[in-house]
Order: structure tokens, then C-alpha cells, then sequence
């Protein structure tokens, strides 16, 4: 046999060697490379420019440690009451301003004793929760609240507090301060 190689083998080789080089010097400089930094960059641009288009004017700088789209200074606390009050004058159904939010006196009357009215309140709500103020009432003294009409309040009523003494034998209507909360 020969030692001498074919014309077409010595081709064949010489273009396997080339396309081998040739792939090995393309994969350093064919590809662009893109940094986790640049990719984070090119992202957050885009979805600035989704925001901008979806919701002109609108800011998310804050939105960490904002409650509420307006303000956080003035949001209501979320699955929180929108209205609390205290009830601190049994006799006239005076609000405590201090201890009160959502309403005034304004919305509160005592027809006759024991019975307050809640009108003309700025918020909707579907429950309501009274408890009695022990340092304005008897020892004995419950409070329970009826929506929106339970009869001993005027038309428009959005809301009615009775307030009774129970002594065991009984229970009779009797003026006692309170607490309320409206949630939505």
C-alpha cells in the first residue's frame, strides 16, 4: 500500500480543519453580549414607557408606603373601619372630637332617652359595632344598634344606637355614652 494520501483526503481534511477554526474564531465576536445591569436597564425603560402610555400622570414613587391613591396621611387603615366615633355626652349624643372620625355631632340626635340617630353621614357602610363606655354608663348597661330604621328614629336614619340598663329583671332604656364603628 501507499503512504501517500488521496488529493480528496488531503481536501477533505485541510476543510474540516478551516471550518473548525472558522466556528471557533466566529464565537468570540459574533455574539453581543448583554450584562444582567443592561438587561435590569433595558426593563425597567420599557416598562417605564408601558406606565406612561396605560396611565399618563401617574407616580409610583412612593407607592411602598402609600395606603391610599391620594394621600397615606389621611388613608383609611385596609379591612379598617371608615368611621369611628365616641359618644361621650350620653344625655345630648355630643361626639368627642378627639376620639372621633368620619362624623359630628352634627349627625348624631337623641330623640328621647336612650336612642340615638345617625344621619346624614358622607360614607357608605354595611356593618356596624356599638359597645358601651364604661365611665358613662351603668354597670349593667348594653347598647345594640339597628340598620337603617328600627323605629324610634326619623326618616333618613342611616343608623340607630339604643342603649338600655339590664339589672336581671329587666331592662330599661337609659342614656349611656358609647362607641361606634362604620365599616364598608
Amino acid at each position: 500500500m501507499s503512504s501517500r494520501r488521496s488529493p480528496a483526503t488531503v481536501v477533505a481534511v485541510l476543510a474540516l480543519v478551516a471550518a473548525l477554526a472558522g466556528t471557533a474564531l466566529a464565537g468570540e465576536t459574533a455574539t453581543t453580549s448583554v450584562s444582567k445591569k443592561q438587561t435590569k436597564k433595558i426593563a425597567k425603560k420599557q416598562a417605564k414607557k408601558q406606565i406612561a402610555a396605560l396611565a399618563p400622570g401617574l407616580s409610583v414613587a412612593h407607592a411602598d408606603t402609600a395606603d391610599s391613591a391620594t394621600s397615606a396621611d389621611t388613608a383609611d387603615v385596609a379591612g379598617g373601619p371608615v368611621a369611628v366615633g365616641h359618644i361621650s355626652n350620653p344625655i345630648t349624643g355630643a361626639v368627642n372630637g378627639a376620639r372621633t372620625r368620619g362624623f359630628t355631632s352634627v349627625n348624631v340626635t337623641s330623640p328621647s332617652t336612650g336612642t340615638y340617630c345617625f344621619g346624614g353621614l358622607d360614607f357608605a357602610f354595611r356593618v356596624v359595632n356599638v359597645t358601651t363606655d364604661f365611665n358613662t354608663s351603668g354597670s349593667f348597661s348594653t347598647a345594640q344598634v339597628g340598620l337603617p330604621q328600627s323605629g324610634g328614629c326619623p326618616p333618613g336614619t342611616e343608623a340607630e344606637v339604643s342603649t338600655a340598663f339590664q339589672d336581671g329583671a329587666g331592662g330599661d332604656f337609659e342614656d349611656s355614652g358609647f362607641f361606634i364603628a362604620f365599616y364598608n
